[in-house]
């Protein structure tokens, strides 16, 4: 317990000393800035190494897409602090690095707790019809990918698999899975509108299935 102490009090002296990440790359689409994977490392590493702390990004696969976790290092102990998972919206080696490169930058600005992403004060929530739940990693990506899909259909795809889970319809799942499969745009956005249980759920049956 002592060993965590000491590690996490380091922590808290190198976040301190941290700035938020410089926005230096802009948004195409909403004209809004962000934090370049470099500009976030360039912020929190200094600070991080200067205290007795490492950190390490290890990436694991998912369904169509990919997860990484941060896991600090240092005083002779370790903290992890929870995979951030991101889809791939294309299936290819550019989809991949993308998601990649998401999927790093926020989950080293989650973990030390600095801003990514400029701040819109409102004007985005005043142009948009209300979320259910509050921005995501998931909706992020579709925003600076420009993805926009039919709402109706997203919704409709999104109850489908709800209603399989909960009646643990495995084969009305695959069947809704490789349907959205040829739609890579519609599956990022229901993903995005799936509770976190579904998500899980689904997740671990196709895992078990390959």
């Amino acid at each position: 317990m002592a060993s965590e102490q000491t590690l996490i009090e380091a922590l808290v002296k190198a976040q301190s000393e941290m700035s938020h990440a410089a926005f230096d790359q802009i948004n195409p689409h909403f004209k809004s800035k962000f934090a370049s994977l470099k500009s976030v490392i360039d912020a929190v590493k200094p600070a991080l190494n200067a205290n007795g702390i490492a950190y390490v990004q290890k990436s694991a696969p998912m369904d169509h897409g990919i997860a990484v976790e941060t896991v600090f290092y240092g005083h002779g102990d370790s903290l992890s602090t929870g995979p951030v998972p991101v889809p791939i919206d294309r299936e290819n080696a550019q989809g991949f690095g993308s998601a990649l490169t998401y999927a790093k930058r926020y989950s080293l600005a989650m973990a030390c707790g600095i801003a990514a992403d400029e701040d819109d004060d409102g004007h985005a929530a005043a142009k948009a019809p209300p979320k259910k739940r509050g921005q995501s990693v998931i909706e992020t990506v579709m925003q600076e990918s420009g993805i926009q899909v039919d709402e109706k259909k997203r919704d409709q795809y999104a109850t489908a698999l709800v209603n399989s889970v909960q009646q643990a319809d495995e084969a009305g799942i695959n069947e809704l899975i490789e349907e959205l499969n040829d739609d890579n745009d519609m599956k990022i956005a229901v993903w995005r509108e799936l509770p976190s249980g579904v998500r899980s759920s689904i997740t671990k049956m196709r895992g078990e299935k390959q």
